[in-house]
Order: C-alpha cells, then sequence, then structure tokens
C-alpha cells in the first residue's frame, strides 16, 4: 500500500480480527508511517477505543449520513449527537460481577495433558519431517453452568483446542472427559455431538448460502431427532428464531440477505437447537462492531442462565472476555500461561505475559 508513496492512506478495519498485541503493533506501525512518509491516513474502525489510540480527528457516521466530526478528544469526551453518546456508552462493555468464588461447582468437561502438533510441510524432498506444538500439556477444567474465557494471541491454539474438544481434530495425547466419560476412544470421537455444539467465527461461512437459514436449522433437528414431523420443524424452528431474537420473518431468507448480527444469531440457534450442554463460541463476535457485540454477548448470557449451558468463550479481544465469562485461561505458545476468576486475572495478573496482554487493551490508556 505504501511502495507507491501515496499522499494517502486509507485503512479499512486493518485490525479488527487481530489480538490486542498484534493490534498495538499494527498501530504504532502506522503511527510512525504517516510521521516518516508525511502522508494523511484515513482509519476506518467500529470501535471508538482504537480510534482514541491512533486519530485526531474524527467523523463519526450512519446510515450513509454524517452524524458529528471534530477533534478525537472533543468528540470522545464531549459528544453532542444522541448516536455517538450511545456508539461511546456501548463501546464500553459492563464488568462481569455475577461470579461468586467461593462456590463449588460440578466439573462438566475435563481435559488433562493435552497435546496436538501438526507437521509442516517439507519444502525439499530429503528433508525430514517438522512438527510443531499446538497444544503442550494443556490441562483445564470447565465448571458446569459457568462462562469459561480463553484468550490468547493469534496462534496461542485456541482454536485447536476447540476443534479437539468437538472431535474436529484428534489429540496426540493426552484425555478429555465429559461428565467421566472420555471423548475418544481408539482416536475415535465417541462423545454424543449433541452434547458439545460449536459456534464459529464467521456465520456467514458455517451457512449454506444456496439454503435459507431455517431450513439450516430444519437439518439440524432432522438429523438428531430422526423422528420429528415437517410441522414439529417448522415450530421449532420458530421457536428457535424466538429465542435468539429474531423477527419470525427472517425464517425464509438466506444468508445474505441478513446482517452479520442476525447471521451470528442464526448460527447460535442452529447450535441450541440440540440442547446442548456445552456451547463453545470461538471469536463469535470479533467480526461485530460494538453494540451488536453487547447484543450477542447478552443473549450467550441469557441463553446461559436460561439453560444452564456451559460456555467456553474463545477470543482475543480481553475487554470481551472480561465482560462475558466467570473464568479465565490465556494460553501463550500453546501452553496454559495462568488460569482463574476473571476479576483476579484482570486486577492482580501474575504473569508477564498477561499484564503485556492487559496493558495492549485499546483505550487502557
Amino acid at each position: 500500500a505504501i511502495c507507491g508513496k501515496p499522499r494517502i492512506l486509507i485503512a479499512d478495519e486493518p485490525t479488527t480480527s487481530l489480538d490486542v498485541t498484534t493490534q498495538k503493533e499494527i498501530l504504532r506501525l502506522l503511527k510512525s508511517l504517516q510521521r516518516r512518509l508525511g502522508m494523511s491516513c484515513i482509519f476506518i474502525s467500529h470501535d471508538p477505543m482504537v480510534i482514541a489510540e491512533i486519530t485526531d480527528e474524527v467523523i463519526v457516521m450512519n446510515k450513509g449520513r454524517l452524524i458529528e466530526s471534530g477533534t478525537t478528544d472533543e468528540i470522545l469526551s464531549n459528544p453532542h449527537e444522541t448516536y455517538t453518546r450511545s456508539l461511546l456508552e456501548n463501546s464500553i462493555l459492563p464488568l462481569n460481577q455475577d461470579y461468586d468464588t467461593t462456590l463449588r461447582r460440578k466439573c462438566i468437561l475435563k481435559i488433562t495433558d493435552l497435546t496436538k502438533s501438526y507437521r509442516l510441510k517439507r519444502t525439499t524432498l530429503f528433508k525430514s519431517n517438522v512438527f510443531i506444538n499446538a497444544l503442550s500439556n494443556i490441562s483445564i477444567s470447565f465448571e458446569k453452568g459457568s462462562i469459561h474465557g480463553i484468550v490468547g494471541e493469534s496462534g496461542s491454539g485456541k482454536s485447536t483446542l476447540a476443534k479437539c474438544v468437538v472431535g474436529l481434530e484428534i489429540p496426540d495425547y493426552g484425555e478429555l472427559s465429559y461428565e467421566g466419560q472420555c471423548l475418544f476412544s481408539d482416536k475415535i470421537y465417541v462423545l454424543d455431538r449433541k452434547k458439545i455444539q460449536m459456534v464459529f467465527q464467521d456465520p456467514y461461512g458455517s451457512l449454506n448460502p444456496r439454503m435459507k437459514v431455517g431450513i439450516s436449522i430444519n437439518e439440524v433437528l432432522k438429523v438428531h431427532k430422526r423422528k420429528i414431523s415437517k410441522t414439529e420443524l417448522k415450530e421449532s424452528a420458530l421457536s428457535l428464531f424466538r429465542q435468539v431474537g429474531l423477527d419470525e420473518s427472517l425464517v425464509d431468507r438466506y444468508p445474505h440477505q441478513l446482517s452479520g448480527g442476525q447471521r451470528q444469531r442464526v448460527a447460535i440457534a442452529r447450535a441450541i437447537a440440540v440442547d446442548p450442554d456445552i456451547l463453545i463460541c470461538d471469536e463469535a463476535v470479533s467480526a461485530l462492531d460494538i453494540p451488536i457485540q453487547a447484543q450477542i454477548l447478552q443473549l450467550l448470557i441469557s441463553l446461559k442462565d436460561n439453560y444452564n449451558l456451559t460456555i467456553i468463550f474463545i477470543s482475543h479481544d480481553l475487554s470481551v472476555i472480561r465482560s462475558i465469562s466467570d473464568r479465565v485461561t490465556v494460553l501463550y505458545k500453546g501452553r496454559v500461561e495462568e488460569e482463574g476468576a476473571v476479576n483476579d486475572i484482570f486486577n492482580n495478573p501474575q504473569s508477564e505475559y498477561t499484564q503485556s496482554l492487559i496493558s495492549s487493551i485499546p483505550g487502557n490508556n
């Protein structure tokens, strides 16, 4: 982008899917390039905290219209428009204060010494195989009816851990057990797949673009509840839509006809259609803007409370983790760096790596 020495650089959501430390590095790089090359930078983002870190002036837009403009300090400290104020209020997610550390809870999922490695592609015919450890001797216990956050940089092993739990990857070593029952037997996933369901980062990629969203939910019900009539299928789909806050009229639409937040709600509805005990959310809100993030997080909390769900919430966004989680595990290079109650981790982190992650949160300063 800068090889032609441009006068103006447009950065459109360049840090949206990045972890906080990488995000901080990219913001520093953009600042240094802008100063060294003497160019202007138009930085587009849905996150006011990131805007606060890098910009001098701000333009607030909504539905194609300019709502408000001014210096960054003026807009963020004294917004005049109602929309700007609501945007800033929603950007600060509420802290989770409900977790009682004195209560002893039942362990529903236990991971012991989990190890998973991948073989790298050989560059020459006679070169020996090279393996990289995605997970190394991971041990974590998940409490029933709680939200357990998994946080770490890109490449820390978060998604690999989730894939091992749902059987999309086969561990090399270690034991995974659900209420005392082993998930794998002779490298074969033996747990009833209804017990653990997963919501992926990109709902558009996980939904069939040629299938109406209501039919996508019906397909899940047909597989797991074979003796179900067409009337029951339709009623179940409509009921699930209501549970996740979607209008029933959307049941006959295709994924491309829905917004990002609506598609993610459909993905959640499909995941809870079979009444799972554990729901894994892998970066489920990272691609959504701040107000929609808050809505999806509140939906997950209400589902947990209503159905006593255990939620494993994976994210690189520490603000989201702090808002929704009861307990937190910090991963670094495939190993557990630190684990504990959410307030203990954020208020008194013991690991230098955890401290660096927290200090890198946009808006901390």
